[in-house]
C-alpha cells in the first residue's frame, strides 16, 4: 500500500484509492486472499465515490429535461 501526496492510500493489489489507511489495508488484504474484491469495501474507494457523483449528476440533468 502506498500513500501520494494527497493523504490518499493506494491498494497494490486492485490499484484503488482510499482516504482511509484501514479501509485500504483491509482492500490490500482482501484482495491478496480471494483474488478479487469486495463490494463492501471498494464501495469506499475514490473511484466508486466519483463514479457515484456523475451518475447522480447525469441523473439530475436528465429530471431538469422538459
Amino acid at each position: 500500500m502506498k500513500e501520494n501526496q494527497k493523504k490518499l492510500y493506494r491498494c497494490n493489489e486492485c490499484g484503488l484509492h482510499y482516504r482511509s489507511e484501514t479501509i485500504a489495508i483491509k482492500c490490500e488484504k482482501w484482495c491478496k486472499e480471494n483474488k478479487s474484491c469486495n463490494l463492501e469495501i471498494i464501495k469506499y474507494s475514490i473511484e466508486s465515490r466519483q463514479s457515484r457523483e456523475e451518475v447522480n449528476s447525469l441523473d439530475h440533468h436528465q429530471k431538469e429535461r422538459p
